[in-house]
């Protein structure tokens, strides 16, 4: 994307326009392309009003980072649409290493913090998705189920081009496939979502003290699943 987006501000009025299949972002009245160059058609106004606002947002020099929600919309359009089957494997293939399943075997208060926050969610899962992940400790590896590996990907397929773009993203930034559907389904919200991708760094940080770099990283990680849960909610 940095290297289509101009570096300087190159437009003056950012608009909505209605189009076929949807609604067309312009800037000075010409319509919003992805990166591959492809029509930005948005299915929902909304949506399509709040990429305008990151557009109009821009200061003198355009921040491609800053405008998570184009991101989003773009690369469901230029990435995600056509090679969707690959998208959904990739998105499924989290579960086998699930952050939520790999527990720690010491000490003795983290594995029940871990225990208490972590397998909630994955008895949800067992009961809203029919996907029964084992649990292991330590560092031994352990082989998920074809039963529950199906289930999920049962799970993923249903979500659009747009949806599994979002879900792809929650899953590729927690660590967990279960995270992401959790907060897709609205079992859980962002802040439980990062706090919950983010236990064993946060204990850590409570029990040795606080690392400005480490802080900074957690921030940008909680940042990031807010705003990818936004996309998603903004989708319906």
């Amino acid at each position: 994307m940095n290297s289509v987006v101009p570096a300087k501000r190159f437009y003056k009025t950012v608009s909505v326009a209605e189009a076929e299949g949807g609604w067309q972002v312009c800037l000075d009245g010409r319509p919003l392309k992805t990166p591959a160059r492809a029509p930005l058609i948005i299915g929902q106004r909304t949506l399509a009003d709040e990429i305008a606002a990151e557009w109009d947002t821009q200061q003198e020099k355009i921040r491609p980072e800053s405008m998570p929600l184009f991101r989003l919309v773009a690369t469901a359009i230029d990435r995600v649409a056509a090679r969707r089957d690959d998208v959904i494997a990739a998105t499924v293939k989290y579960a086998e290493t699930d952050l939520l399943c790999y527990r720690a075997d010491m000490p003795s208060d983290l594995v029940e913090l871990q225990a208490r926050r972590w397998q909630p969610i994955l008895d949800w899962a067992r009961a809203a998705l029919g996907a029964e992940l084992q649990v292991t400790d330590g560092l031994r590896p352990i082989d998920q189920s074809p039963n529950a590996l199906g289930a999920l990907r049962g799970a993923v397929a249903q979500f659009d081009d747009l949806g599994l773009t979002g879900l792809s993203a929650l899953a590729g930034v927690t660590g967990s496939l279960i995270l992401a559907l959790a907060m897709a389904h609205a079992r859980i919200d962002a802040a439980e979502g990062g706090a919950l991708a983010l236990l064993d760094e946060q204990y850590q940080s409570d029990r040795w003290g606080l690392d400005p770099e480490a802080e900074e990283r957690r921030a940008r990680t909680r940042a990031e699943i807010a705003e990818t849960l936004r996309f998603l909610n903004l989708i319906g």
